[in-house]
């Protein structure tokens, strides 16, 4: 049984608890952006199609909340596969 309350996620059966706090969310970001850039820098030099699914999902969560995108914050609800196949569509110049 999964229990909500604001962005924390509690597993009961697992007994898991996971809830990014604002430090949490700092650290990750300190290993995430590098990562990120070095991608963007790879499709640069080789001039491969970038899908900039962060600032997707940043832009995203101004219309709604993060967890309605990612519930855990990694994995993306079934709105945020929509909005994947969205900007993939509109990268490869299927869909506007």
């Amino acid at each position: 049984m999964k229990t909500k309350v604001r962005d924390c996620h509690y597993d009961l059966a697992l007994l898991r608890w996971g809830c990014l706090t604002l430090e949490d969310r700092k650290l990750w970001r300190e290993d995430l952006d590098p990562k990120i850039n070095v991608v963007r820098e790879l499709a640069r030099e080789f001039g491969a199609l970038l899908v900039p699914l962060d600032g997707i999902f940043a832009q995203a969560s101004m219309l709604a909340p993060s967890s309605y995108w990612a519930p855990d914050g990694v994995h993306p609800s079934p709105s945020g596969h929509a909005l994947i196949a969205k900007a993939w569509l509109k990268a490869v110049g299927v869909a506007e």
